[in-house]
């Protein structure tokens, strides 16, 4: 992986449709973006890749990271189109797709591997932290949320833990009884964090929401 630490927001347009996007909601999605970007990047350790995104609003009911093609889908009511200004949802949309921007994870793999179950876990995590009145009803995203709390505060650090060799991204494809045993973990939280995540589906489809 480059040791490059450089993302670069290319476009901002509707996703399979020719309607324009006025400049200004252009910006303001821009400026969240990079807002969200470093704040993330403070929680979780800066990205160490270069990259250029897009980012594709839809009329569906759907919002995913695509690692492959590099880019962020989100819906269109994250925008009053009427006043033109961003609403509260566009938040939660960055905030949660930009954590798997961070890790890189590939695109559309099943929850059922413990590893991409952790990163959905860290998505809504960072969500949530970020806007304290964001409530998930799903037991699995619940049990993610929980287990990355208290896991932070039996290792305040962890996170940082959560990092390769080359302190390059989060590991936690390396997520493992060993390694959570290595970075200070017991062995009630350990066995709770393998078990809930090994278990864990956000969706049906099995991929990133």
């Amino acid at each position: 992986m480059p040791d490059i630490t450089e993302i670069i927001l290319k476009d901002i347009s509707f996703l399979n449709q020719t309607k324009s996007i006025p400049q200004e909601v252009k910006q303001f999605i821009q400026d969240e973006f990079y807002c969200q970007l470093k704040k993330a990047s403070q929680l979780f350790g800066k990205p160490t890749f270069s990259r250029t995104m897009t980012i594709f609003i839809t009329e569906e009911d759907k919002r995913l990271f695509n690692s492959k093609d590099s880019y962020i889908v989100f819906q269109d009511y994250c925008i009053n189109w009427t006043k033109n200004k961003p609403e509260w949802n566009l938040k939660e949309a960055l905030s949660h797709e930009i954590v798997h921007l961070i890790s890189g994870n590939e695109h559309g793999k099943p929850y059922r591997d413990p590893p991409f179950v952790m990163e959905e876990g860290i998505a809504y995590y960072n969500t949530q932290k970020l806007l304290e009145y964001v409530c998930y009803c799903k037991p699995c995203i619940l049990n993610a949320i929980n287990c990355i709390k208290d896991a932070l505060k039996e290792v305040p650090d962890l996170l940082t833990k959560w990092r390769n060799q080359s302190d390059e991204a989060p590991v936690i494809q390396m997520l493992n009884d060993v390694d959570l045993k290595t970075w200070g973990l017991g062995v009630a939280l350990r066995k709770r964090l393998l078990a809930d995540f090994k278990l864990g589906k956000t969706e049906s489809s099995g991929k990133y929401i």
